[in-house]
């Protein structure tokens, strides 16, 4: 196999991924890829596999960040709850029809990887392979003795230590080992059976970071409460990100930090609060207090518990402190962003999620709000957010019962063209019906006021 340039090898590990593809997942039977962008918009009906896309690297992060090692898949962590195997593995006719699932990660054509897992019978989930393709090429890593193929591409890819290779490789007592590092594998020298010398294989670096920098705001935030615990962060939020958002305004606002008056702008646009604030109850607890009105009067200086307002506020902070706490092309991904919000708010709320695209944050939402979807259709239509940025995927079930996603670009009007279904058609629907009902009841009214005033009744 002939080395790869400089310029593919910075391509295959420091790129952005552009696209990501899970098979065998649930209702994911088949191979199903979406596109990533700086916006990246998943919508659907219910149970159509919106979450089942992300739960594979979601499942990826929770053990990445485990504080043991729990085998290739922590399967009942923070992100993703789960209890069996069989619960993952993809069905059709209410049949086992999956021994394995794959997610893969793309750059362009010729450059990706996939990991892929296998079920076995009394042992659970186990990491089976990992696939690259590099340049067309395909190499194939495996757990057990390196391959001089797998040794070559290692060699050629990582400019770190890994010249040892070519430096013990004549002497008869080296073997070089391919073994499961969690849900990833290393590459072990080792010389007289003891491990002399390790390494991370190529797809380590880009996976890990991907994983665990990746901020997850889930749909259930929990319920509003008077304290919550310390925590502290850097960079990087281990598990669900509502868990940090109370010491993040705290920090912020000992620091003076200019992203506290940035989150109270973002919470008086959406009609909520005018202020937040944080107070340190002691050494392992911290309470929210908001504003009890929207305006910068000094009744805004009134603040209450964030237990003592509406349910909406504890679920959209955590949605407007992530996208104010994330760096630069990290991915935040929520689910629900628009959950308990009034339908202005759903609809301001999209000019705060392109906010943040500017910024440079990498965003995937999955959302059942038409509103939301047009709020950022006007910012495209009005030139504040490029379209380019935007990708729409609509996820739907098929008479077999697997996911399909159709993908779909805005235009420069902010436009998307045709869906298998739209949101909006299923508001006219409902319009139409409800002024069909009403009118009919009007109608038989005014019909019995005429019966009953004939001469005789």
């Amino acid at each position: 196999m002939a080395k790869p340039t400089a310029k593919t090898t910075k391509s295959l590990f420091r790129g952005k991924f552009t696209s990501m593809s899970v098979c065998g997942f649930k209702s994911l039977f088949s191979e199903q890829e979406i596109k990533l962008r700086p916006l990246t918009i998943l919508a659907g009906s219910n149970s159509s596999g919106k979450s089942s896309i992300m739960q594979p690297l979601l499942l990826l992060k929770q053990t990445l960040e485990a504080q043991y090692d729990p085998g290739s898949l922590l399967l009942d962590g923070p992100n993703v709850r789960m209890t069996s195997a069989h619960q993952m593995m993809s069905r059709l006719n209410n049949r086992q029809t999956a021994s394995c699932f794959s997610l893969a990660f793309h750059l362009d054509s010729e450059h990706s990887l996939k990991v892929e897992f296998k079920r076995v019978e009394g042992k659970g989930i186990e990491l089976h392979r990992i696939c690259y393709t590099h340049e067309g090429a395909e190499i194939d890593v495996r757990q057990g003795p390196a391959s001089e193929s797998v040794l070559s591409f290692i060699r050629s890819i990582n400019d770190e230590g890994l010249s040892l290779i070519d430096m013990f490789k004549p002497k008869e007592d080296i073997t070089w080992e391919i073994s499961r590092d969690r849900c990833l594998f290393k590459l072990s020298m080792l010389r007289e059976k003891y491990t002399f010398f390790q390494t991370e294989l190529p797809q380590s670096q880009a996976l890990q970071q991907l994983a665990k920098k990746l901020i997850h705001v889930p749909g259930l935030r929990g319920n509003p409460a008077r304290t919550y615990r310390t925590t502290a962060f850097e960079g990087t939020f281990p598990g669900t990100f509502e868990n940090y958002v109370a010491s993040v305004i705290s920090h912020w606002q000992k620091e003076q930090d200019p992203r506290l008056d940035k989150l109270a702008s973002d919470l008086q646009k959406l009609g909520l609060t005018s202020r937040v604030t944080a107070e340190q109850v002691d050494d392992t607890q911290v309470e929210i207090k908001v504003g009890r009105v929207t305006n910068n009067s000094k009744q805004s200086r009134d603040n209450v518990s964030i237990a003592d307002v509406g349910f909406g506020m504890s679920q959209i902070l955590p949605v407007i402190v992530a996208l104010h706490v994330a760096a630069k092309d990290q991915i935040v991904y929520i689910e629900q962003p628009e959950i308990h919000l009034h339908p202005k708010a759903q609809w301001i709320l999209g000019s705060i999620l392109g906010d943040a695209v500017l910024r440079g944050i990498q965003l995937v939402i999955e959302t059942h709000s038409s509103l939301l979807l047009l709020g950022i259709q006007e910012l495209v239509a009005s030139d504040r957010l490029p379209a380019d940025k935007v990708q729409l995927h609509w996820f739907s079930r098929n008479q077999k019962g697997e996911t399909v996603i159709s993908a779909a670009d805005l235009d420069e009007t902010g436009s998307f063209g045709d869906w298998p279904e739209d949101f909006d058609e299923t508001t006219m629907i409902a319009q139409r019906a409800y002024l069909a009902a009403a009118e009919r009841k009007l109608f038989e009214k005014n019909a019995q006021k005429k019966t009953t005033s004939k001469p005789g009744y």
